[in-house]
């Protein structure tokens, strides 16, 4: 009997020595995994600032090109509307009243 409780005993105490170090084992690679984690997520936000940035940029860029392209528009309308003009009464406007032909 004494020696079927140390037996039970001595493995009992191999099996929580065993479970102990797996469980630090699992722990630590759960720590490694969750680093690896947030250094994702820090690398990712940073991605994120940066195309925000570079969004923001394009948009402004974009902007300019379409007040541009406006401009130019009521700038070759004006001009379609002159020489309409001058083909119906057969008169040339000065120069002068002319908006420059648009680039």
């Amino acid at each position: 009997m004494g020696r079927v409780i140390g037996a039970v005993l001595i493995t009992a105490v191999i099996a929580l020595a065993a479970g102990w170090l797996l469980w630090g084992r699992i722990a630590a690679q759960a720590d490694a995994d969750r680093a690896a984690t947030q250094a994702q997520i820090a690398q990712l936000e940073q991605q994120r600032i940066q195309l925000q940035a570079q969004n923001d940029q394009l948009r402004t860029e974009l902007n300019k090109v379409q007040a541009e392209e406006e401009r130019l528009s009521t700038v070759n309308n004006e001009l379609a509307e002159a020489l309409e003009k001058a083909r119906l009464t057969g008169k040339i406007p000065p120069p002068n009243a002319l908006p420059y032909p648009p680039k």
